[in-house]
């Protein structure tokens, strides 16, 4: 068995649109919130743990020097704040998980704990905090504020944690008792300031708000630098892995669960995720279509001038600007995000390397449904993950249905992909298996 997540590159933002099998991208749709709903419902019927969106708070403007491609594609800009859409998809579904991406560099402890706090009471105890650092210094720059240097923000965030946790402990597990006959909502023994004083930050707690019901939300992280991996393994419950190919990927699995371990924790408690986006098709015809179609795409037309500028924008370096055999490793800068220009380096040396490959999957996987099923299957077992995080840049009705009710069927009848739930939070989903 293993476990399922979605991973919305595009955060709250404009869903796929201009396309053949877009349909009516309605902007009441997207910003009311209703085509993430309907998205919910799907993958919560197919049994996916968790559906996680990104989050990026700038208008980018890396590519080429200027935010064009960004904002007259509606690319990666305009994006909402997708905390506001975790309650809506709260409503509107009763198992799956929601996780929203959340910022140390932009948040004080309390204010973000106040508030992941109040998620996860509105959501059942399905809420999870996809914990980032934020290496832009476009958005450190609207908010007003100096970027910290690469792994110093992981100090700030190992501490950023610590009190965090400490302010959703201010609370006893108990100490909320609603008792009408005796007079007491609150037993105010059981309510207790933090009195936190720390590096970076301090607080007086306690908090204001009842206690989570997962006492803490889960943590999701994607650390991929050396200083990421050390901080996710010490903390998060799902991580995931953008490392490409069996070998990288099952070095990268070992790497986690050696640091969790060197931290004190179960391995087996922290479930690696490999990020995935499988082609499918009914024929094998369809199939060889489809990848030729995707190999086009990622250097070629509007879908590789936006791959190229997704990268930029992440990775912090012009890729506009690089000639196609210049070495990459010229291009590290220890204020950028480290995890992107390695992920490049790892599959080869030059733009010109790299440009075939240039997506979010780890592997290559494609087939029938139960093709990929069983491909996946075999990842598994050859590299001893957890399971996968399905995402790419296609959001559409059309390949969430293709997942939900093409690959999902599949992966039951081989017995990996779980048949309903068996419990209420997130946390549980992960530590079912």
């Amino acid at each position: 068995m293993f476990h399922l997540g979605w991973f919305v590159g595009r955060g709250f933002g404009l869903p796929t649109w201009g396309r053949t099998w877009t349909g009516n991208v309605d902007v009441r749709d997207w910003l009311s919130g209703q085509y993430f709903v309907d998205w919910a419902r799907s993958l919560e019927r197919a049994g996916f743990d968790f559906i996680m969106f990104a989050d990026t708070a700038y208008v980018p403007d890396t590519y080429g020097g200027s935010a064009e491609a960004y904002l007259r594609n509606g690319h990666m800009t305009p994006m909402h704040d997708p905390a506001a859409l975790i309650p809506v998809l709260g409503y509107t579904t009763r198992h799956i998980g929601l996780v929203s991406t959340l910022s140390t560099s932009f948040y004080h402890p309390y204010g973000l704990a106040r508030l992941a706090g109040t998620l996860d009471n509105m959501t059942g105890g399905r809420f999870g905090w996809n914990i980032v650092t934020t290496s832009s210094h476009q958005a450190a720059a609207c908010f007003g504020v100096d970027l910290p240097e690469h792994d110093a923000r992981y100090d700030i965030a190992d501490e950023f944690v610590e009190l965090a946790e400490r302010l959703w402990a201010s609370w006893e597990p108990d100490s909320v008792v609603a008792d009408e006959k005796a007079g007491m909502y609150v037993d105010h023994t059981k309510v207790r300031p933090v009195d936190f004083v720390g590096r970076y930050y301090r607080s007086t707690g306690p908090l204001n708000i009842q206690p989570p019901p997962q006492g803490r939300p889960v943590y999701v992280q994607a650390g991929g630098s050396t200083r990421g991996i050390r901080f996710a393994a010490t903390h998060a419950e799902a991580i995931v892995c953008m490392a490409k190919g069996v070998d990288n990927m099952k070095r990268y699995r070992d790497d986690v669960r050696a640091h969790a371990a060197a931290a004190g924790r179960d391995p087996d408690t922290v479930k690696v995720l490999f990020l995935l986006d499988p082609v499918m098709g009914e024929t094998r015809h369809e199939v060889e279509a489809r990848i030729e179609i995707r190999d086009r795409s990622r250097t070629e037309g509007l879908d590789g001038l936006l791959t190229m500028a997704g990268y930029s924008a992440t990775g912090g370096f012009d890729i506009a600007n690089i000639d196609l055999d210049e070495p990459l490793v010229n291009h590290r800068r220890e204020d950028g995000h480290l995890a992107v220009l390695e992920q490049m380096l790892a599959v080869g040396p030059t733009l010109r390397d790299v440009l075939p490959t240039l997506d979010m999957s780890v592997m290559d996987i494609a087939g029938t449904p139960d093709e990929v099923a069983g491909q996946m299957s075999e990842v598994i077992e050859e590299v001893g993950g957890d399971g996968f995080l399905i995402g790419g840049w296609d959001f559409t009705r059309r390949r969430i249905a293709e997942i939900a009710d093409g690959l999902a069927p599949a992966l039951r009848r081989r017995g990996v992909m779980r048949d309903g739930y068996a419990h209420r939070t997130l946390r549980d989903h992960l530590l079912e298996y």
